[in-house]
C-alpha cells in the first residue's frame, strides 16, 4: 500500500507542476482517468480495497480539486461535473473532459448524495471565479467541505463491510421485487383482510397456479401456506384444484410455503387463472430475466459457499479487525465533525453581522452553513457506520441461511420464467392468431430467436438443477433439494417441448393461413388491465369489491317473514288417514299471517272431472272451534267425495279465513304442492 500510495503523490505532483502548461487540462485527464481504473481494480473483493485506500491516503483528489480551482478550464470543469449524472457515466467518455472522471472519482469516494455533491461542486466553481467577492480563506473552507464529503482512508473497511450486508440485502429484495411483477394484478380484486386459519386459494411459486391452502402465519410481505390435502370424494373436474394434482403424491404437505401476500385471495372467490404472455417483446423479456436470475443464482450459490468456510480462529482475527478498524474510523470521524461545526459556526456568526457583507457574499455565507448542516447529518450517518462495523462480519456469517433462501427463490424465479415464456409460446403459436406471427419476416425471426434461447436456456437449468440436487445433502440449502429434483424434471421435459413449438412455428411459416379482411390479433399482455379483466370475467373470477359490499348489504337487511310449516310425508299412515276422514283435524295458525286463499285451477278441476269452485269471503264467526261442512253434488259417473272442513282459527288469530266446502281438501299451508292429486289418488 506504501508504494502505490506514492505512485498516487507523484503522479497528483506532477499535475500541480504542470499547473502554468498548456497541456494541463489534457495531462489532469490522464491522470484523473488513470485514478479511476486503478480504483475499479477493486471491485474484485480479494483486494479489500487496496487501490481506495492509497488514493484517500495520497490526497491526490484534494490536490486535483486544489488545481481545478486555478485556472478557468478547471473551474468551467468543476461546473460541468456538477451536472453529470454518475450512473449514466462511464469510463469510456473518461477522455472527453476531466469534468467526468472527476465525477466518477467523487462517486467512488463519497457516499453523499447526488444533490449535495452537484452544491458543493457549484459552490466551489462559482468562489474561485475571479471578480468574486469571496476570499482566499473561503476557498480553503470550501475546498474543507469538499475533502469532508470524500471518505478517510480508515472508513474503506467499514464501508466494504457495510456494503457486503447493504449488497445481500438488495439482492434479497430484488428477489421480492421480482415475485411481486410475476403475480397476476386484479385491478378490481377486493381487499379482504387474511387472518390466521383462513381457506384460501394460494399461487404455487413455481408455475402461477393457484390452489386450495391455509393460512398458518402472517408475516409483513407474506403468508405461510399450509396446502390442503384432495379429499377422496372431490370430482366434476375440482379435483385439480388441490396442489397434489401439479406436485405428485410423494410431496411433503406437513412443510408449509412461504406465499406473497398479493398471490392469496379468500376461498370464497373463485379460482383465479393464469393469463399467457401473447406478445413478442414480453417473451424477450422473460428470456432475459431468466438468464439474470442465472447468474444472480451463481452469485447467492458462490456468496453462501464462501460464508461457510470460516473456522474459529479465523472469526477470532476477523473480530480483531473489525475492532480495531471501527475504533480508527471513529477517531477520524470524529474529529472531521468538529471542524465542519468549526466551519459552520464561523460562517453563521458572519452571515449574522449588520452590515458586514454585501448581499451576495451574505447569500454565500448562508449557502456555506446549510451545506455544512447537510455534511453534519452525512458525517452522522458515517458515524454510525464506523460504530457498526464491529461484529459486522458475524451479522453476516447470521445472513448466510437468508442467503441460502435467496439462492432458491432465485431458482425457483428463473423456473417460474420459464413457465410463463412457454405457456406464452405455445398459446400464442397453437392459437387462432398464429398466423400473425408469420406474417412479417422480423417478427418471426424475433420469436425463432426466443425459442431458440429458452432450447439453450432450458438445457443449462435442467443441468444446473441436476448439479444442485447432487451436491447440496445437508445444511439450509438441503430444504430445496426435493424442489429442486422436481424442477430438473419439469426442465427436461420443457426442452422437447418447445422443441415440438419451434416446428409448429414452421409449419405455420410453410402454410400460413389466409387472414380475412378486417381481422386483428388480439394480443393480451400479462399483468396489463385487461388481462385483470379476462382473468375476472372470463376465467370465472367470482365477485368484484363492488358486489361483495351489495352482497354483504343484502345479508344485513332483514327477511320477509315467512310460515315455517313442518315437512309432510304424505305416504304415511298418519297422511293417508287425515285425507280419507270425514273430518279434518284442526290446525293451529300463527297470529300474525297475512290473508291467503287456496284455490284450485278450473283447468285442474276440469282434469278431474269436477266443476269450478269459486272461493267465499272470510266468514264473520269467531268461535274457538267450528266444524263446517258442505255438500256438492258430483258430476254424473263421478263418485262423492266427502266435503272438506274449513280450518280452525286461534281466538288469538286477527284475521280469519274460512274456505268453501269442495270435492278437494281446502288447506292455507303453503309449499304443500298439489295435495289434491295426491287425494285424488288416494280415493280413485
Amino acid at each position: 500500500d506504501e508504494e502505490l500510495t506514492k505512485c498516487f503523490e507523484q503522479e497528483a505532483c506532477r499535475i500541480k507542476g504542470s499547473l502554468q502548461n498548456v497541456d494541463f487540462e489534457d495531462m489532469a485527464t490522464a491522470l484523473s482517468t488513470r485514478w479511476l481504473k486503478r480504483l475499479e481494480k477493486d471491485e474484485d473483493k480479494k483486494r479489500k480495497g487496496r487501490h481506495a485506500r492509497a488514493f484517500l491516503r495520497s490526497h491526490a483528489l484534494d490536490i486535483l480539486l486544489s488545481c481545478l480551482t486555478k485556472t478557468e478550464v478547471g473551474r468551467t470543469a468543476i461546473f460541468v461535473a456538477a451536472g453529470l449524472d454518475p450512473d449514466r457515466e462511464s469510463i469510456e467518455s473518461a477522455a472527453i473532459s476531466p469534468a467526468v472522471p472527476l465525477r466518477l472519482l467523487l462517486s467512488k469516494t463519497s457516499d453523499v448524495p447526488k444533490v449535495l455533491m452537484d452544491s458543493l461542486l457549484n459552490l466551489l466553481s462559482s468562489v474561485g471565479k475571479p471578480g468574486s467577492e469571496a476570499t482566499p480563506t473561503d476557498m480553503q473552507w470550501v475546498l474543507l467541505l469538499l475533502s469532508a464529503a470524500v471518505m478517510d482512508a480508515s472508513e474503506v473497511p467499514v464501508r466494504m463491510a457495510i456494503r457486503n450486508i447493504q449488497v445481500i440485502e438488495a439482492q434479497i429484495q430484488q428477489i421480492t421485487d421480482g415475485w411481486k411483477e410475476m403475480v397476476q394484478k386484479f385491478d378490481d380484486a377486493p381487499e379482504c383482510p387474511l387472518k390466521v386459519g383462513d381457506a384460501v386459494w394460494a399461487e404455487w411459486p413455481r408455475t402461477g397456479r393457484w390452489f386450495r391452502g391455509e393460512i398458518i402465519e402472517l408475516l409483513d410481505d407474506y403468508a405461510m401456506i399450509q396446502w390442503l390435502q384432495r379429499p377422496t370424494n372431490v370430482k366434476g373436474g375440482h379435483e385439480d384444484h388441490y396442489l397434489i394434482s401439479a406436485v405428485g403424491e410423494y410431496f411433503n404437505f406437513d412443510q408449509p410455503t412461504e406465499v406473497l401476500k398479493v398471490a392469496v385471495l379468500p376461498a370464497l372467490f373463485s379460482r383465479p387463472q393464469p393469463i399467457p404472455e401473447q406478445e413478442e417483446e414480453g417473451w424477450s423479456q422473460f428470456v432475459d430475466a431468466a438468464e439474470n436470475l442465472t447468474t444472480k443464482y451463481h452469485q447467492l450459490r458462490a456468496l453462501f459457499e464462501d460464508l461457510g468456510k470460516n473456522d474459529k480462529s479465523e472469526l477470532k482475527k476477523m473480530s480483531e479487525f473489525e475492532k480495531k478498524k471501527s475504533e480508527e474510523a471513529i477517531k477520524t470521524l470524529h474529529g472531521t465533525t468538529k471542524s465542519i461545526i468549526g466551519v459552520k459556526k464561523d460562517f453563521a456568526s458572519r452571515a449574522k453581522a449588520p452590515g458586514a457583507a454585501s448581499a451576495l457574499v451574505s447569500n454565500f455565507l448562508n449557502e456555506v452553513v446549510d451545506i455544512a448542516s447537510d455534511l453534519e447529518a452525512e458525517l452522522a450517518k458515517r458515524l454510525e457506520n464506523a460504530t457498526a462495523m464491529d461484529g459486522a462480519h458475524e451479522r453476516l456469517l447470521g445472513m448466510r441461511d437468508k442467503v441460502a433462501k435467496c439462492c432458491l427463490d432465485a431458482e425457483r424465479l428463473r423456473g417460474r420464467y420459464m413457465e410463463e415464456l412457454f405457456n406464452g409460446l405455445h398459446s400464442s403459436i397453437y392459437g387462432e392468431d398464429a398466423a400473425f406471427l408469420v406474417q412479417d419476416f422480423n417478427t418471426t425471426q424475433s420469436v425463432k430467436n426466443t425459442i431458440t434461447n429458452a432450447i439453450k436456456l432450458a438445457d443449462q437449468c435442467w443441468k444446473e438443477a441436476v448439479q444442485f440436487a447432487a451436491e447440496t445433502i445437508d445444511g439450509p440449502m438441503a430444504v430445496g433439494c426435493e424442489e429442486v429434483s422436481r424442477a430438473a424434471t419439469r426442465y427436461k421435459e420443457m426442452r422437447p417441448e418447445l422443441k415440438k413449438i419451434q416446428e409448429r412455428l414452421a409449419q405455420v411459416e410453410r402454410s400460413a393461413p389466409e387472414i380475412p379482411p378486417g381481422r386483428k390479433r388480439k394480443v393480451i399482455k400479462k399483468g396489463s388491465s385487461l388481462g385483470s379483466q379476462i382473468a375476472m370475467e372470463t376465467k370465472g373470477y367470482l365477485r368484484t369489491q363492488s358486489e361483495l359490499l351489495q352482497a354483504q348489504e343484502e345479508a344485513a337487511a332483514p327477511a320477509e317473514w315467512a310460515p315455517d310449516f313442518p315437512e309432510v310425508d304424505f305416504n304415511s299412515q298418519a297422511a293417508t288417514a287425515a285425507f280419507t276422514a270425514k273430518e279434518v283435524q284442526h290446525v293451529q295458525r300463527p297470529a300474525t299471517i297475512p290473508e291467503q286463499s287456496s284455490t284450485v285451477d278450473a283447468d285442474d278441476q276440469a282434469s278431474l272431472g269436477q266443476q269450478p269452485v269459486k272461493d267465499s269471503p272470510p266468514g264473520a264467526p269467531q268461535e274457538t272451534e267450528t266444524e263446517t261442512k258442505a255438500a256438492v253434488d258430483p258430476e254424473p259417473g263421478s263418485k262423492a267425495i266427502p266435503a272438506p272442513a274449513t280450518i280452525a282459527i286461534s281466538s288469538k288469530a286477527e284475521v280469519e279465513l274460512a274456505k268453501p266446502a269442495s270435492k278437494e281438501v281446502a288447506c292455507c299451508m303453503q309449499g304443500l304442492g298439489r295435495f289434491q292429486e295426491r287425494c285424488c289418488g288416494m280415493h280413485s
